[in-house]
């Protein structure tokens, strides 16, 4: 699981160009977090018949609001997973 955080770290330094000083360390309460949420997880629901793109963008229109892209495209359906502290459903989530 450890390995998921460093990919998700240098992720924001291809994306912002910014290296952040917890580089390379996965803090144990991320881990724990991050196999909780595997512990939901239904690879059933996330099985391609025929496409699976990852973190697809949206050539130059990703550009034009400052570098849109999705989590998953799967045999045309667009998935852009959040997650957060509280149990909370806000409008801001589906904008």
């Amino acid at each position: 699981m450890e390995e998921a955080i460093y990919l998700a770290q240098l992720d924001g330094v291809v994306r912002l160009g910014f290296i952040y000083p917890n580089l390379g360390d996965a803090a144990r309460e991320d881990v724990r977090d991050l196999n909780k949420l595997l512990s939901i997880f239904n690879p059933a629901q996330f099985r391609a018949k025929d496409i699976c793109l990852l973190n697809p963008i949206f050539g130059k229109a990703s550009h034009l609001i400052g570098g849109a892209d999705a989590d998953l495209c799967i045999d045309g359906m667009l998935i852009d997973i959040k997650t957060t502290k509280n149990f909370d459903l806000s409008r801001k989530y589906f904008n």
